[in-house]
């Protein structure tokens, strides 16, 4: 009971609102990954563009977002974190409007830019207030339970507006949920004061920390340049779009019932048995996936994607937000992996030029295998020193 004792002795108290505040930054910051696969599909046909030019899209705004989250990383032990999430999401309304009123392939890239550059803002706050709760595996678990049902029913329903409007009816879709969102982030908490920040300052296991957040760098590039590239898989193995957008919804619903494993289980059996569980449903999803060619086979690697990513992300994040109170850590991890989300789409679209579809499924399961090699036995080592009582 040693690390449960640590743990509510130098714990910030959860403050009211804090789920909601958190739900809504990421909601927003993620908005466009979650969509990525049916956006980039419709910008894709409607600009008459290929795989390469259509994978530098996603790129373009994963990069922008891993950018700006890395920038204000370091500040977010200090600034406001509910300002920097609201000014965020006002930037990314911008980028989707400007998205949705260009015709040209430029300046749809200049639309992501702005974007990305506000969802990250928004992800770095975000991310940061997990720090404040005592419990982060499971508040994120919660929040992406939250998340995976909304993006499911967007899923269901942006094909809708994408049929008869194209890219730029999708763009304000997004806008106006981001608008709507806005208004909850203003209970993101702030930093911690300087006497708690002088006790709770220090990074725990910096080196663990560096592990933790190369681990999921590497399972984002697979992860990310799979899923941009769903819509143009689904249409190979038989599926309309609106088809494809029911499986992709069906898709995240499966991702909840991962959201839920990771919750019931965070205080129970530990991060180990979880995350080696949904990596290894996640790299036999990934090959079968990328080899799909018919629907039924393309419908179940989806859903066992959804399953093994909402499984293993919330003890991966969850660890690293353990490491460090002031939540820099947590931002900080949050850029970086949207590195290596932002290198996936563009990563995919050059192994699709090159060897096909099923070159996505190699680089799937070898990225499984990295980030099982990196974060097992990293969650174990700091599973071990939370069991032994820091001297006063």
């Amino acid at each position: 009971m040693a690390d449960t004792e640590h743990d509510q002795a130098t714990a910030i108290p959860e403050p009211p609102g804090l789920l909601i505040a958190v739900l809504a930054s990421i909601c927003i910051a993620t908005l466009g990954i979650n969509t990525l696969p049916l956006l980039l599909g419709s910008v894709i046909d409607g600009l008459e563009i290929g795989e390469r030019q259509g994978g530098l899209v996603g790129t373009v705004e994963l990069g922008a977002v891993a950018l700006v989250s890395l920038l204000l990383a370091p500040l977010l032990g200090r600034w406001r974190r509910n300002r920097i999430a609201i000014l965020g999401g006002f930037i990314a309304v911008l980028g989707y409007v400007v998205s949705a009123a260009s015709e040209a392939y430029t300046l749809v890239l200049l639309g992501r830019l702005i974007c990305g550059a506000g969802a990250g803002a928004v992800m770095a706050a975000g991310n940061a207030a997990l720090a404040a709760s005592d419990n982060p595996d499971g508040l994120m678990a919660r929040v992406m339970l939250v998340v995976g049902v909304g993006a499911a029913i967007l899923l269901g329903t942006l094909p809708l507006a994408l049929g008869p409007w194209g890219y730029p009816g999708g763009y304000l879709v997004l806008a106006c949920i981001t608008l709507l969102c806005l208004p909850l982030m203003r209970n993101l908490p702030p930093p911690p004061r300087r006497g708690i920040a002088a006790t709770t300052g220090k990074i725990r296991h910096p080196l663990l920390g560096g592990l933790l957040i190369l681990a999921i760098f590497l399972d984002a590039i697979s992860q990310e340049g799979l899923w941009a590239f769903s819509e143009r898989i689904g249409e190979i193995s038989g599926l309309t779009i609106e088809e494809v957008g029911i499986v992709l919804a069906f898709t995240t619903l499966a991702g909840v019932a991962g959201s839920i494993l990771a919750y019931v289980l965070s205080n129970r059996i530990g991060r180990g048995p979880p995350l080696a569980i949904g990596l290894g449903i996640g790299a036999v999803a990934r090959w079968t996936l990328a080899s799909a060619s018919e629907p039924a086979t393309y419908s179940i690697a989806q859903l066992l994607l959804g399953l093994s990513f909402f499984l293993t992300y919330p003890f991966l994040i969850g660890a690293i937000a353990e490491l460090d109170r002031t939540g820099r850590l947590s931002a900080l991890a949050a850029g970086i992996v949207t590195i290596g989300s932002a290198a996936g789409p563009v990563t995919a679209g050059e192994l699709v030029a090159w060897g096909g579809y099923p070159a996505l499924g190699v680089l799937g399961v070898g990225m499984a295998l990295a980030t099982a090699l990196l974060a097992l036995p990293t969650v174990r080592i700091l599973a071990q020193s939370d069991d032994v009582p820091e001297e006063s």
